[in-house]
């Protein structure tokens, strides 16, 4: 149970107090150390107190897992921004629809047609389509569904409830048009309202960019200067991070630093004073945190400026690291949430780096003149700069990525070690690329009749880096997925490195921890390249809506996957595969078995095949059907990454290792025609006299043709066709006698309609209702079934 505020207070106090006492009595340890728990007591304050919202009525109060209709007031506190829908062959024509999200504040609520009461709180409102109509600042009415975000579906999965707390959000209202949200008129236009004018000067640069960007780079120089990745299409996004260069599009400490330099460029030319210089350089830095709704990273970035001009223009000069703390210090008291935003956390260790790496940087580009050294030649003299500085970049790439990959290889699950060699090239070309868009802005705003000269060299510098990106993307074992080092490893790891960067000033201590870092690097990547094994057999049936994700692993190491889809959003479940896969630290996948040729079923393997590693991919010959679209691309993509692809047929068996029998009862090889899911491929999969029955889609003669088979007793059966009523008649329930049915389905009611074919006996088990079920088979022949969702 937390702690009620007024005692974090108390005790923030009394820190404080004792601290001051410490500094004048001459005990400097202990002031250090009551200044830090005084630090940690206001960020524990803070964050209680920001949660809890004040009377009369909380939102947090009326939201619940089922949706509830209401009729909501409130006030826009963000610009809508729309988030484009998937258009490709895997989804229906009727979900590609966009969804315009924002932040509402609210004012008024009504449940159940009744009367509006006060209600104080903060929402995401997402609305299907183009919410043109509102802007900040705006009083809105809107008629939606209210519902506090579901908990954690899947293992590895990211906690959306969690991060919408730390954000301060209650709870998600959905519309399902725009013209479900009125406006009610402007609250506060201009004048007092720093959200309004925001939005509006956000809007101007973005339309000053358009004037002079082709569309195509557009979503990509919005997000380079503006932080807004919402129109940033899927295939580019994949390209940056195939390429190792996804923190380009992440607002950062480089953008910051590179418009401080800008400023200071134009002063020096200007001839205006220290005092004067220093002003200018924080007062930009700030507008643009501010523009740029003030990102963890700016922040400290901005931070960090501030305090080295202020030192620059007092005659003083400050340790970096003490500088580093004051802008942790000053995000903690902005919001304790931000120090565990990934982005935050990376921003750190990459300053980290580059303060550890500054002095070995120094002495390569500004080395000492020695009156030993040879005469050098007049080639050597005209190339020496240009090798120092690429020496100089591949040092602090390569010291930046060897500080943050642990994590972001947590976080992201991949790796791409070509983004190394790129960012030695990219580097000093994105300085330049963010220098001369800077400089564009600022004409096309200030001086828009000489502005098409900047904007002309930024749209070509800016292709030009695209280019760069999506070559380097295409490249073969340019990346590569990995399930992430453990928790426990990563806090030895960045203790040590954090002690050897300078934590504690003792030079034989940072010589050891150094030692420690290297020993402990290597054994981490010696333990993640041995091959996984396992003490039991584990079947994981993942929540992915409606359709099939079935993660088989098997002791030896094997690991199959029984379908890869859902309907409409292949690139989430593939997701949802990933995040699994890396929570069971697995790194490739022997092989995918696609039951049948229906999109949810198969349409997130091509969003896995660039990432993960993939043995085979089995179908039967069914599947291959080129008169449906999504067959004919997901064809196509199977072919440009090289799969392997085997066709099997009823009786073929599956090498899965000792121990472990995986056998295909159905079509026979003779199955040449018919409906797709009559053709479902059902693998029997028998651990220790257990057995597993997966059964696709299967329904009509294709169970007709699976009951005329020897009678079974399965331990665990896949509903057919997600619990539909149909697939599963009496006849199955006859044959294979199932001592539990496990439900692939997005309706959290479905099991319950067949809970008299199956009878009482029957556990039922839906991964709409308890998310991921997972079967445990011991080499004993024990069965325990566990889920994600209590219930």
């Amino acid at each position: 149970m937390p702690a009620p505020p007024w005692l974090l207070m108390s005790a923030t106090l009394l820190a404080v107090v004792v601290a001051i006492a410490a500094q004048v009595r001459g005990h400097p340890r202990l002031a250090t150390l009551c200044t830090i728990s005084a630090v940690a007591g206001i960020a524990a304050a803070r964050t209680e107190t920001g949660s809890i919202l004040p009377a009369p009525v909380q939102v947090l109060e009326l939201a619940q897992q089922e949706p509830v209709a209401v009729r909501l007031r409130g006030v826009v506190a963000t610009a809508p921004v729309v988030r484009l829908s998937e258009q490709d062959a895997f989804t229906p024509p009727w979900m590609r629809s966009d969804l315009s999200v924002c932040e509402v504040v609210c004012t008024h609520i009504s449940r159940r047609a009744g009367q509006l009461e006060p209600v104080r709180g903060r929402i995401r409102l997402q609305a299907t389509g183009h919410l043109l109509h509102v802007d900040v600042g705006e009083r809105i009415e809107l008629f939606g569904t209210l519902r506090f975000p579901e908990p954690l579906r899947n293992p590895g999965e990211f906690d959306y409830r969690t991060w919408l707390k730390g954000e301060g959000i209650a709870a998600v209202v959905h519309c399902d048009t725009p013209d479900a949200v009125r406006s009610l008129g402007l609250l506060e236009r201009g004048g007092f309202d720093p959200h309004f004018w925001r939005s509006h000067i956000r809007e101007r640069l973005r339309a000053v960019m358009a004037r002079s960007v082709r569309p195509e780079s557009l979503p990509v120089a919005v997000s380079l200067f503006l932080g807004d990745r919402t129109q940033l299409p899927a295939a580019m996004r994949d390209d940056f991070a195939a390429s190792g260069m996804m923190h380009l599009l992440a607002i950062s400490g480089l953008h910051v630093g590179i418009l401080a330099g800008l400023v200071l460029l134009v002063c020096r030319l200007l001839r205006t004073g220290p005092v004067g210089t220093a002003m200018l350089v924080i007062a930009s830095v700030w507008s643009f945190a501010f523009i740029t709704e003030f990102r963890p990273p700016v922040v400290r970035a901005s931070v960090l400026s501030t305090i080295v001009v202020l030192g620059w223009s007092s005659g003083l000069q400050g340790w970096g690291m003490n500088s580093l703390a004051v802008s942790a210090i000053v995000l903690l008291f902005w919001n304790p949430q931000n120090l565990f935003e990934p982005g935050t956390q990376l921003s750190f260790l990459a300053v980290i780096a580059i303060l550890t790496a500054g002095p070995l940087l120094t002495r390569i580009t500004r080395p000492r003149p020695s009156p030993l050294a040879p005469e050098r030649g007049p080639v050597w003299r005209a190339l020496e700069p240009v090798v120092r500085w690429m020496l100089a970049s591949a040092l602090l790439t390569s010291a930046i990525w060897f500080y943050t990959v642990p994590r972001a290889a947590t976080l992201f699950h991949l790796i791409a070690p070509i983004g190394i060699l790129l960012n030695i090239v990219l580097v000093p070309a994105i300085a330049v690329v963010l220098a001369v868009g800077f400089a564009f802005l600022g004409c096309g705003v200030l001086l828009p009749e000489v502005a098409w000269l900047p904007g002309w060299l930024f749209g070509t510098l800016l292709d030009l880096m695209l280019w760069l990106v999506r070559e380097a993307a295409d490249v073969d074992a340019g990346q590569m997925f990995i399930p992430g080092p453990s928790s426990g490893w990563l806090l030895v790891f960045y203790t040590l490195l954090l002690t050897a960067s300078g934590l504690v000033p003792v030079r034989t201590v940072r010589r050891w921890a150094w030692r420690g870092v290297a020993v402990w690097f290597l054994a981490g990547l010696i333990l993640a390249l041995l091959p996984p094994r396992r003490d039991a057999f584990r079947c994981t049936f993942l929540s992915v809506g409606h359709g099939g994700a079935v993660l088989v692993e098997c002791p030896d190491g094997t690991t199959l996957l029984y379908d890869a889809g859902t309907f409409g959003r292949g690139r989430v479940a593939a997701r949802t595969i990933q995040d699994a896969l890396a929570a069971r630290g697995i790194y490739r996948l022997d092989g995918v078995i696609l039951s049948h040729a229906d999109v949810d079923h198969f349409n997130a393997l091509p969003h896995l095949l660039p990432r993960v590693p993939i043995g085979s991919i089995m179908v039967h010959p069914t599947f291959f059907d080129p008169s449906q679209p999504a067959v004919k691309q997901a064809c196509e993509e199977l072919v440009r990454h090289g799969s392997v692809i085997r066709t099997v047929f009823a009786g073929d068996r599956l090498r899965v290792g000792e121990g472990v029998r995986a056998r295909l009862l159905h079509p026979s090889a003779e199955v040449r025609d018919g409906r797709d899911n009559a053709n479902s491929l059902v693998l029997e999969i028998t651990v220790a006299g257990r057995t597993i029955l997966l059964t696709g889609d299967i329904e009509d003669e294709g169970l007709d043709r699976l009951t005329r088979l020897p009678d079974r007793r399965v331990d665990v059966l896949m509903s057919p066709h997600h619990g539909s009523a149909a697939a599963n008649p009496p006849q199955l329930v006859r044959w294979a006698r199932p001592r539990n049915v496990v439900l692939s389905t997005r309706d959290l009611t479905q099991h319950e309609k067949l809970r008299d074919v199956y009878g009482a006996d029957v556990m039922m088990y839906s991964t709409a209702l308890h998310g991921a079920v997972t079967v445990t088979i011991d080499g004993e022949g024990n069965l325990a079934i566990t889920t994600m969702r209590a219930g």
